[in-house]
């Protein structure tokens, strides 16, 4: 029989103690014990981060992060209580996840040695001493806007809404928050993708070093990505802002704020947020020549950008999808809703913006991978748009990117046109009215699985980038797109694949899903 009572405020600190005790021990043996090389590390951290938010979400919130615990404070996600203020809570949190942090370390170094010196976190060279702390606060941020979205505005917007029966989590919101994590992968070749203060402090005290002085600086742009969070948090959600609801008048400081956040469309700033992410994903991970598991990195990221943004723009974040969707909803009247990308001939422009605000969030990724690597001078390899290497079993050298022979421009085209159409349809499949609600609630989680099935299987002949915003970021850091027409040919593909997704969809596979006549206001499911 369930329990009526509420944990005490002593049981929520000791869950968050012993949340983050586990947490950080997971991470220092995975830097100490485990073979780096095997790329399995950050799935590892991830899939800890989300059993651990599964297991004490419920009793405390599962923060186990002083940064999502400072954005929480700012979005007065804490228990308002007359006793006791919202931010006393919050520092009553800091300080049990960070000595359950400090612990850990101590018992990994006890167990581990502490002269293991793969414990350190913190840049992995001079050259990129002001790369790591950005790539801290880039992935930081979207550990807490994660977190806010799928977690906190969602039971405080549903709590708001008379009409809500339920404020209960989305099904899939540990996943999307433990995710996260697989997504830093490309970042932690920079920074160690601690993205939290308290394991920040763990991993330290497993072996002091000269990287301990570099300490607070992570902790500072920590909390920073932290508090971007919550800002971004009320541009793309402007419900969620509580004080204007709330609490009357705000600050000076907090109207300025809400000023500024007003400044931008929800649903375009959440595309370019998502494929901003993803764009930087895949650079990231571009950047590193020897890198198994990058593909689960960027499937990772559009599980975790789909279920964050998926309520508010739709989640597409790719713009063959964008013409996928278009396809399947000229003439219905259908769409995501209001504002957001919907049948074109009710309004056309909405495909536009999506398409443009995807391509430039992509770019723009790729330019901060390149701000985070400004002063390397390792000869890190650019991304570029090529095709892959053919593999010969009987030849070591046949993998070698330098010395390899690629497929052909035309196998690439094939190859890209395919795996487009093959992720275009499955995302158009999974967002139909018709598919249950259980799937609905796991369907980021069916995009990402598609794009690390797509990107292992069409990737071995053209590099499974089967977006073209994917292209545009992987062409611009060398000037492809200006000097090579192979760009072209592959945004070209994808798009083919994108409207071939859309046209098999309505009339070979899903004609009976089509209105007899157009509604005059319909809204499809959500991916997320």
């Amino acid at each position: 029989m369930a329990s009526d009572r509420s944990p005490s405020t002593n049981t929520k600190l000791l869950a968050e103690f012993l949340g983050t005790f586990l947490l950080t021990f997971v991470v220092g043996l995975n830097l100490t014990e485990c073979d780096p090389r095997t790329g399995f590390g950050p799935i590892a951290c991830g899939c800890a981060l989300m059993v651990l938010v599964y297991a004490f979400g419920p009793i405390s919130g599962g923060h186990l992060n002083p940064a999502v615990t400072f954005s929480i404070l700012l979005q007065d996600g804490f228990a308002a209580s007359e006793e006791e203020p919202q931010w006393q809570q919050a520092l009553k949190y800091v300080i049990a996840q960070c000595a359950g942090g400090a612990l850990a370390g101590l018992a990994s170094g006890f167990m581990v040695g502490f002269e293991k010196s793969g414990a350190s976190l913190g840049p992995d060279s001079a050259e990129i001493l002001l790369g790591a702390p950005l790539g801290e606060f880039l992935y930081t941020f979207l550990l807490c806007f994660t977190v806010l979205n799928v977690a906190v505005a969602h039971n405080q917007l549903s709590e708001k809404d008379e009409k809500n029966e339920s404020a209960e989590k989305p099904a899939g919101y540990g996943v999307a928050i433990g995710f996260v994590l697989i997504a830093a992968k490309g970042v932690a070749a920079v920074s160690g993708a601690a993205l939290n203060p308290a394991v920040t402090l763990g991993i330290n005290f497993m072996g002091p070093n000269w990287k301990t002085l570099y300490l607070p600086v992570y902790v500072a742009f920590q909390l920073a990505g932290g508090f971007a969070a919550t800002t971004a948090l009320h541009m793309v959600r402007p419900e969620s802002k509580k004080h204007k609801v709330d609490l009357g008048a705000p600050s000076w400081f907090t109207a300025k704020a809400y000023q500024f956040e007003e400044l931008f469309d929800p649903e375009d700033t959440a595309e370019f947020l998502g494929t901003f992410f993803i764009g930087l994903t895949i650079s990231l991970n571009a950047m590193l020549p020897d890198n198994p598991g990058a593909i689960w990195s960027v499937g990772a990221c559009f599980m975790v950008m789909i279920y964050s943004l998926g309520p508010v723009s739709g989640g597409v974040f790719n713009p063959a999808l964008t013409l996928a969707f278009s396809l399947r909803w000229y003439g219905t009247g259908e769409g995501f809703g209001e504002e957001k990308l919907t049948d074109p001939a009710k309004s056309f422009k909405e495909w536009i913006k999506y398409f443009i605000h995807q391509l430039v969030g992509a770019a723009a990724g790729t330019g901060c991978t390149l701000l985070i690597y400004l002063l390397a001078e390792k000869g890190y390899p650019i991304p570029e748009v090529q095709p892959a290497c053919t593999y010969d079993k009987a030849n070591p050298l046949s993998m070698d990117p330098d010395k390899c022979t690629r497929h052909t421009d035309g196998q690439a085209f094939f190859a890209e046109c395919f795996g487009t159409f093959f992720l275009c349809f499955v995302v158009l499949s999974i967002a139909e009215k018709s598919v249950s609600a259980h799937l609905q609630h796991y369907g980021a989680f069916v995009v990402g699985s598609c794009i690390i099935a797509a990107g292992y299987s069409f990737g071995s002949i053209s590099g499974g980038l089967l977006n073209p915003a994917v292209t545009l970021c992987n062409s611009v850091g060398t000037f492809q797109i200006f000097t090579s027409p192979l760009p072209i040919v592959y945004i070209g593909a994808q798009c083919l694949g994108g409207v071939l997704a859309g046209g098999v969809f309505r009339l070979v596979t899903h004609p009976h899903e089509m209105p007899l006549e157009a509604p005059s206001t319909s809204e499809q499911p959500l991916l997320a």
